[in-house]
């Protein structure tokens, strides 16, 4: 611009064009925005007289709907006020509940129609298949909601008398013709003769397969076959709605010789019901269990898979009405153990019935029927019979607690003395062993109640009890006897072997399930006083051992502390041996002038070996952790206490690194880091005179400049004093004060 316009009479000659043509094409604008505008305005205009017409038409159209609203509502105004409608809405309503309620009514009188047609024809299988359709529309009935309660009830009613009507109609008469099959086929199967020397059973058992024992296979096989379809027709009379309260039908009529057997045999005067003895009625209970299991599982189960009822067991259907019979009894034998005027005799009867439900458990368990007698277990389950059954067991474990430990040979190696040195298992004492079997073994009686864990959970603290009772016995024995005694390491072999129990039992189901329990840890910490951290063993695992967990760590802090007993016990002899070391035995640098330094190291030597000769590896490996932990603080104490020239210092160092970190060095790779304060400060009594002058020299000087005493002893390789450490190790040496 500058070059086109260099001066202002060249802006004022170009400035008279530059106006002219913008006069022009302002003009041209005008013009142009004046047609466009009016264009547009016409079409504005004619498109708001369109707008204000179809908005005239709304207003008329939404005035004449609201007065044909507004007279409908005035017309329904009458109805809405007295409430006509809704009463007639609710009568339709009505109507059709009802009419539903017909229309099943209806579907469950056809059905039963269809069960009475079936029997008068006398097809009987069909008869059981409609009944049973019967009874699963008797299930599935849901009267509709708007039915009145009342009617809704009065229809289940009528289903429910219905249902009933028919069963029993046809319970009567296919019991009598399933009790007949059952004859037929000797049943009950006996294989030894009658109990209590009443006359055999003459008819001829059938076996698991289904064949004679005797007569021809043909006859056999035809009386099996009738009793298998006498058997699946009987069964489709189980109602589904009954499934979970009452027995099979046909299984009840199987199980009506049994009962009339057991009420012969075991009641009133006769010699087989003795109250004394009731593993009579109990083995015989589980002999008719055995001899019928076979055919129950061969030949009555497939019946039921084959009539859609497979969810049925019937081993066990047939195992629990047994089992019934057993808890029945069983009531009337601990009301006769009660009213004993003698009550050790009636606690001698708990037990031994006890143990006699324990074994038939086994025995039921053997056979796959672990289910069965849990089912007897919730007799003594009851709260006044549980009372007595877990004071008894308290009472029982007391004592043998006390013969346990009583016992002359309760401190003897588990594996023998001849296994001793041989076996680490061999230094647990006997009584530990027979302590934690006997806390076993009242775990395993507690499971006669794994049906309910909360009662379980009752004979629980009986175990809690007997091993903290164990407990405060071995804490006893250790403050009765020396710590050189073999009883003090007996009882911390105990300890470590009852705490490793405890860690395995923990993982067992029966245990796992009482440790979800919310109650549990209150329980198993009842009676046990508070530990505090202090008390806690450095290596305690009693986190994993679940439910027992803080009995576990009650223990672990007893053997804490008794180990810190035993190493207090060593130290303080070793202690003693290091007072006959003078304050200037080190001198002279002879060898002969610290004698008490080979004394030293023969009792360091025999007490570990004595330790790991009589304590198990996992208790044997804090001991001598510890003890290398107070060797060190005595030899640090004693070297402080001391003078040394440079030769004495180079023997002392020798003893240290040469004669007593060899010992250690049998359990761990680094026993330099166990006497690590002893072994450096051996280190600075070693250093050349002149290196020792100028280090003592930094220490007790003010720093200089470049000068760092800790980087000075790290390059020394001694990391474990601090620097003032260091220096009252250093002004131990004599030759220094010389320099």
């Amino acid at each position: 611009l500058n070059d086109r316009l260099p001066t202002v009479e060249a802006v004022r000659e170009l400035a008279p064009g530059l106006l002219r043509e913008s006069a022009e094409r302002l003009d041209l604008l005008r013009k142009q925005a004046r047609l466009h505008d009016c264009t547009r305005y016409g079409q504005a205009r004619l498109a708001c007289r369109q707008l204000q017409a179809e908005v005239a038409e709304l207003l008329q159209l939404h005035a004449q709907l609201a007065d044909r609203c507004q007279r409908q509502l005035d017309n329904c105004r009458p109805l809405l006020v007295d409430g006509g409608l809704a009463e007639r809405a609710a009568e339709l309503d009505l109507a059709e509940a009802r009419l539903e309620a017909m229309k099943l009514r209806e579907q469950l009188e056809c059905q039963a129609s269809a069960v009475q047609a079936a029997l008068v024809t006398g097809s009987f299988d069909r008869a059981a298949e409609q009944f049973r359709r019967l009874a699963l529309m008797r299930r599935d009935l849901r009267p509709p909601d708007r039915l009145p309660e009342a009617e809704a009830a009065e229809l289940r009613s009528d289903a429910e008398a219905s249902l009933d009507h028919w069963a029993n109609q046809l319970r009567r008469k296919f019991s009598a013709e399933f009790a007949a099959a059952v004859r037929a086929i000797g049943w009950p199967f006996n294989s030894g003769g009658s109990t209590g020397g009443g006359s055999a059973d003459t008819s001829t058992p059938v076996s698991a397969s289904g064949s004679a024992s005797s007569g021809t296979s043909g006859s056999s096989g035809g009386k099996e076959r009738d009793f298998v379809v006498s058997f699946r027709r009987f069964a489709q009379l189980q109602v589904p709605a009954e499934a979970s309260g009452r027995s099979l039908p046909p299984l009840e009529v199987m199980l009506e010789p049994f009962r009339k057997k057991f009420a012969f045999h075991f009641s009133g005067d006769r010699p087989t019901n003795d109250p004394a003895r009731p593993e009579i009625f109990l083995t015989q209970v589980l002999k008719w269990i055995k001899e019928h299991d076979a055919f129950l599982g061969q030949v009555v189960q497939p019946c039921l898979d084959q009539v859609g009822m497979s969810a049925w067991d019937v081993r066990e259907e047939f195992a629990s009405g047994l089992m019934e019979l057993v808890k029945r009894k069983l009531g009337q034998l601990l009301e006769q153990y009660r009213e004993l005027p003698d009550k050790e005799e009636a606690d001698l009867r708990l037990a031994h019935l006890i143990n006699e439900l324990l074994a038939l458990d086994r025995e039921l368990a053997a056979v796959g029927l672990p289910s069965a007698a849990a089912t007897v277990g919730s007799v003594l389950g009851e709260p006044r019979w549980l009372a007595w059954w877990e004071g008894l067991e308290a009472k029982f474990a007391q004592a043998r607690l006390d013969e346990i430990l009583l016992a002359g040979d309760a401190w003897s190696p588990a594996g023998g003395v001849e296994d001793s040195s041989s076996s680490s298992s061999a230094a647990v004492p006997q009584c530990a062993e027979a302590v934690m079997a006997l806390v076993q073994a009242l775990g395993g009686r507690a499971n006669l109640l794994r049906t309910d864990l909360h009662k379980r959970a009752r004979l629980f603290r009986v175990q809690l009890d007997v091993l903290e009772d164990f407990r405060v016995r071995l804490r006893q024995v250790t403050r009765r006897y020396p710590t050189s005694d073999p009883r003090w390491f007996g009882a911390l072999n105990s300890l470590q072997f009852a705490r490793d129990s405890l860690t395995d039992w923990a993982d067992q189901l029966d245990y796992a399930e009482l440790s979800r329990l919310p109650e549990a840890p209150a329980a198993a910490a009842a009676g046990l006083a508070d530990l505090s951290s202090a008390a806690i063993a450095d290596d305690d695992d009693s986190s994993g051992a679940g439910v027992f967990a803080p009995v576990a760590r009650r223990l672990a802090a007893t053997q804490s502390e008794l180990l810190e007993s035993l190493v207090r016990g060593i130290l303080d002899q070793l202690a003693a041996l290091l007072e006959s070391l003078g304050p200037d035995t080190f001198l002279s640098g002879r060898p002969s002038d610290a004698p008490a330094l080979a004394a030293l190291f023969l009792a360091v030597r025999d007490s570990l070996q004595a330790c790991r000769d009589r304590l198990q590896p996992a208790v044997f490996r804090p001991v001598w952790r510890r003890l290398a932990a107070g060797l060190n603080r005595l030899l640090m104490r004693q070297l402080l206490g001391m003078r040394f020239s440079h030769a004495g210092g180079l023997q002392f160092a020798h003893t240290v690194t040469k004669v007593f970190m060899p010992v250690f060095a049998q359990y761990c790779g680094r026993p330099d880091r166990l006497l690590a304060e002893s072994a450096q400060a051996c280190c600075l009594l070693g250093l050349a005179r002149g290196t020792a002058a100028l280090l003592r020299q930094a220490l007790a000087g003010p720093p200089r400049d470049g000068e760092d005493p800790l980087r000075m002893l790290l390059d020394l390789g001694v990391s474990s004093l601090t620097p003032e450490e260091a220096l009252a190790v250093l002004k131990r040496r004599i030759d220094l004060d010389q320099a």
